[in-house]
């Protein structure tokens, strides 16, 4: 049964980073095709260049989509809520709460933003396993695209630190976090 599990927790890190290659994949596509427009409009701000922009934005965050979605793909589905306030200790971040939310700041891709001007919300709720290990990550907010770069964002600090997991009167047990994240685009 171990071996069983440890087979699918690898399997599962792979896909994991696969679908990450691909964001990164996304992410040099979209500047190079940036950097195109850029240049065939020189600096000169119009209707065509904005809807162009607009497009390879929107492209992007179908990609960020469909990997979010292989991703989850590959995550043992967990009802989130079953999983909520069951402990009598939280997980912790090994680093502390501000430092996973300034990693959050840090890896955040706020060029794929179109929400100028704009506060926005959003609720990221994960699940945070017996062994610290997290999946099930979902944004609830206002705003599709705020809502998937921010899970991609999760999705890609993974790898940086460590979570303990929440107790149980001293046992470590599945848990879910809820994290709320408000930025300002200006």
């Amino acid at each position: 049964m171990k071996k069983a599990f440890v087979l699918l927790s690898i399997l599962s890190f792979i896909l994991h980073e696969a679908q990450l290659a691909k964001v990164e994949e996304l992410n040099h596509i979209y500047k190079q095709k940036s950097k195109e427009i850029s240049e065939k409009y020189d600096k000169v701000y119009s209707i065509d260049r904005k809807k162009e922009e607009v497009k390879i934005i929107m492209d992007r965050l179908e990609g960020y989509e469909l990997a979010i979605k292989e991703i989850q793909k590959a995550e043992k589905k967990v009802d989130v809520l079953r999983y909520q306030n069951q402990y009598t200790q939280p997980p912790e971040y090994e680093f502390g709460i501000n430092s996973f939310r300034s990693m959050i700041g840090q890896y955040f891709n706020t060029d794929a933003v179109t929400l100028e001007g704009s506060v926005v919300r959003t609720m990221v709720r994960f699940l945070v396993d017996e062994n610290g290990n997290v999946s099930n990550i979902t944004a609830i907010g206002d705003y599709r695209e705020f809502n998937l770069l921010t899970t991609i964002t999760f999705y890609e600090i993974l790898n940086k630190g460590k979570w303990k997991p929440a107790e149980y009167n001293g046992i470590p047990v599945q848990s879910v976090l809820e994290v709320p994240i408000t930025m300002k685009f200006e």
